[in-house]
């Protein structure tokens, strides 16, 4: 596929050798493969895909295509007979291999959140992307596992054959999904159960991006290697859709989402995008959400208009499908100082930003070496830290729905100054994720039963509470929480007393919420000792005291 059609990584890799950092070049890009190229290749290990269109760089009728029976077990693809082919692209864009270093997390604040939720290993991030190094020592431990197809098989069982195989390698469809030995993901692309990258084409352009995603989700803490995922226990659930030379189209990513829907994927990341409309996937995404399944799309990076397929998306801002669906949370890229990144897509239907510039060390497929490292920039990695984050939060929150999981989101969202106040941009969404904020204003939701019960009249005096994810002195980065239940005609607001009253008011004061929440920066706030107290008319009601 032509590299004008695709936001391709360019990326220097850091491979470490008996303790020596080798730097590649990074002018060295990847060689695109023309279909005389490939022919070159060694012989693929995998059939080939079942499903391209003959004109890749248009929509084509399913009708014209041989489905694989993978394909026909999607509840999505049975009921859209008629759909297009779209072709899909990834949403990386050119690295610096000098920066990086995790600056991300401390810009989001991760390690405050560490304190109230490290994620739990029963929740799930569906990784939708390219092949992966599934054997990368920084996520080697970190792929969901099918409990259904593995182990041995037993009598009575449908794949019983008179003795005990083993179910991840016995040929047969033991859990009965329709697919055959998905004990660890499937790769849909090439239709089998391998999702492993660089099968068919270890040097293609479609090898890379998914590990370098699910690092930035998932990656192993507290090893000494490479950066730390966002969420420090969740499963990532690897589904191949691009091919090994960086294709992909409508019936692929369709049925792995349907997959990881009827796998009950918590949280599924979409790090791609396209020019065009896609009923098809949308009825999948519709699907996902109404079984309770969180779907984060990147904005694109189409600002810019550098590439042709961006060319028709609606300026300025050009934002990519699926991120324009409602029924998605569409994320943008900022920079370390909390600037647009250039590239990043915008608009009305943009929901929050995260950090998307220079991103890394994380780890990264380079043919059979498994402890290589990168950084990288790019919408797909901005969408994956807000997937690690939602995966945090439902931890936390196991019972909350996916609107309040969204809520949680944006309600904590930091109000970066290039908003100039505002609640909302079209650039900045409703602002940069916080992972601090996100589950304190968690924790608080979880207890919203401490400030006691509604109100009947603007009469009544506030009742308020504070949260914190630590206890002693308040430190300059910290937030704390002012939690507060007024008449729902009535807006609160906090003070901080210390010879000096300090006032703070709820982001976006709106009447009609029974309970507000104000979160306090700790550089907001006074040296010594404060009484915090919340407010509603003439009255006032006080909480308790901290010390800056």
């Amino acid at each position: 596929m032509s590299r004008q059609y695709k936001k391709l990584i360019t990326i220097s890799v850091f491979v470490i050798i008996g303790g020596i950092l080798l730097i590649a070049s990074p002018d060295q890009k990847t060689p695109i493969h023309t279909p005389a190229d490939q022919a070159q290749q060694p012989a693929a290990s995998k059939p080939s895909h079942p499903n391209i269109p003959a004109q890749t760089t248009n929509s084509t009728s399913a009708a014209d295509t041989n489905q694989s029976k993978e394909k026909l077990t999607s509840p999505t693809i049975q009921s859209n007979p008629d759909r297009p082919q779209i072709p899909y692209y990834l949403l990386a864009s050119v690295n610096d291999p000098l920066f990086g270093s995790g600056w991300y997390h401390s810009k989001i604040q991760t390690t405050r959140a560490w304190d109230l939720t490290t994620g739990s290993t029963s929740k799930t991030v569906a990784v939708i992307d390219t092949g992966f190094e599934l054997n990368h020592e920084d996520l080697t431990g970190k792929w969901y596992q099918n409990n259904a197809e593995i182990g041995l098989t037993q009598n009575g069982g449908v794949c019983w054959t008179g003795s005990a195989t083993n179910k991840s390698t016995n040929n047969c469809d033991d859990d009965q999904n329709g697919y055959v030995d998905d004990w660890r993901g499937y790769d849909f692309f090439y239709g089998d159960n391998s999702p492993q990258a660089g099968q068919v084409n270890p040097s293609g352009e479609g090898t890379q991006h998914a590990t370098l995603v699910s690092g930035v989700v998932a990656a192993t803490t507290n090893n000494t290697k490479g950066s730390a995922g966002v969420d420090q226990n969740t499963r990532i659930l690897p589904l191949q859709v691009f091919s090994d030379d960086g294709e992909a189209y409508t019936d692929d990513l369709v049925a792995a989402i349907d997959y990881a829907t009827d796998m009950n994927a918590d949280v599924i990341n979409l790090s791609l995008g396209t020019n065009q409309y896609d009923n098809t996937l949308l009825s999948a995404i519709n699907r996902a959400r109404t079984n309770g399944t969180l779907v984060i799309a990147a904005s694109g990076n189409c600002a810019l208009n550098d590439e042709e397929f961006c060319n028709n998306l609606t300026a300025p801002g050009r934002m990519t499908y699926p991120a324009l669906y409602q029924s998605v949370i569409a994320v943008g890229a900022t920079t370390s100082s909390d600037q647009r990144a250039s590239y990043s897509s915008y608009g009305p239907e943009l929901d929050i930003t995260a950090p998307g510039s220079s991103i890394g060390p994380l780890p990264i497929y380079n043919g059979s070496t498994i402890n290589s490292y990168a950084t990288a920039s790019g919408t797909s990695f901005a969408a994956p830290l807000t997937a690690g984050l939602a995966s945090l939060l439902m931890a936390q929150n196991p019972n909350a729905t996916i609107s309040q999981i969204e809520n949680l989101l944006t309600e904590s969202a930091d109000k970066v100054s290039a908003m100039n106040n505002q609640i909302f941009t079209n650039e900045f969404g409703n602002g940069r994720i916080n992972a601090h904020k996100a589950t304190l204003l968690g924790l608080a939701k979880t207890q919203e039963n401490l400030l006691g019960s509604p109100l009947t009249s603007p009469r009544q005096a506030a009742v308020g509470r504070l949260w914190r994810t630590s206890s002693g002195v308040v430190s300059n980065d910290e937030f704390v929480l002012v939690g507060c239940r007024v008449f729902e005609t009535d807006i609160c607001s906090a003070t901080a007393e210390n010879n000096t009253v300090y006032r703070f008011t709820p982001a976006n004061k709106q009447k009609g919420d029974a309970i507000q929440y104000i979160f306090i920066n700790g550089s907001g706030l006074p040296n010594g000792t404060s009484k915090i107290s919340v407010h509603n008319h003439e009255y006032a009601s006080f909480i308790t005291t901290i010390t800056k």
